[in-house]
Order: C-alpha cells, then structure tokens, then sequence
C-alpha cells in the first residue's frame, strides 16, 4: 500500500512539473519588433539565407553586388547610397534603406517558386536563446515563370547573440 501511495505521489510530481514546464515553454516564446526593409528586398540578393552582424559583412555583400570583388571596395555605406544617386545605370532601382548597425542587425530569406507572384508574410519569435525568422508564402498564379521573394528584416541588437534559425513554408494558390 506505501509503495502504490508514493508511486502515486510521484506520478503526480512528474505531471505537476510536466505541466508547469510546458507552461514554462510556452511563456518563453515571445514575438519580436522587427522592420521589414523593402528597399533591400529588390536590390541586394545574396543567398537563400543570410546574417548581417555589422557594417563591414554588409559592405562586402554590396561589394559583391554592385561591383564585384575585382574592384575597389567600398569603405563606408555612403559610398554604397552614393552609387544609386550618381549611377543611371541603378535608377530603376529602390533605394535601400539605411540600417543603424548600432541598434539593428540583419536577416534575409529567399523563398521561389514556380508562379506569377508571391504574397508572402514574415515573422520573428525569440525562444529561449534563439531567434527563428519565419517567412510564409503562398504563390499565386500559373504562370510559366520563376517567382521569388527576398524579405530582409532589422532585427534590434539586443537580440544579437541568439541563435538564428531560418523556417518557411510555402503553399500555391492556382
């Protein structure tokens, strides 16, 4: 009979701390602020995810864009701004926006697929100590051609030592 009460007992322990643990978990998910950074999405698409720490890893990736690595590389982002004001040749491009690097890190995700568009809609939740960048999409359309998305995101520093997951889901509509 004493065996089966603490067996029962500890039954109920491990219950009571399942519960309040997932409870735990559930608390420790939490949505984050983040801008969406249109500009970025049209003029600079490095890989099909990508962090962006600080200044310098951003100039390289524009480096790579705008000139190639054969050229002269840029020392600051006003070089990088002063391309679209002087260059006919990126006029038809939207201006990027600037990024405070003091306050602000970057994240990017491509998502393609076959189709006309793609409506797409991103999210950042903090878990624990990692951050996971969400993008969902859904493509639109029959057309014959490749439709893809770049989403960049500034994401506050005080996030900046969490890990970084990226997920996405994609869903057609015909």
């Amino acid at each position: 009979m004493r065996k089966k009460i603490l067996a029962s007992l500890f039954l109920g322990i491990m219950l009571a701390g399942s519960f309040f643990g997932y409870r735990y978990f559930l608390e420790e998910q939490n949505s984050v602020n983040f801008i969406e950074l249109k500009g970025l999405s049209v003029t600079l698409v490095p890989d099909e995810s990508t962090v962006v720490k600080n200044e310098a890893e951003f100039l390289s990736l524009w480096q790579e864009r705008l000139r190639g690595s054969s050229a002269e590389p840029f020392s600051n982002l006003d070089q990088v701004y002063a391309v679209f004001s002087t260059s006919t040749g990126y006029a038809a491009w939207e201006i990027p926006e600037r990024v405070d690097f003091n306050e602000y890190f970057l994240l990017q995700q491509t998502i393609a697929s076959w189709g006309c568009s793609i409506e797409h809609t991103p999210s950042l939740t903090a878990l624990n100590d990692t951050l996971i960048f969400t993008l969902d999409a859904v493509a639109i359309g029959t057309c014959e051609k490749m439709a893809a998305i770049n989403v960049w995101v500034a994401v506050p520093k005080e996030y900046d030592d969490h890990k970084i997951e990226f997920e996405s889901t994609l869903k057609e509509r015909r």
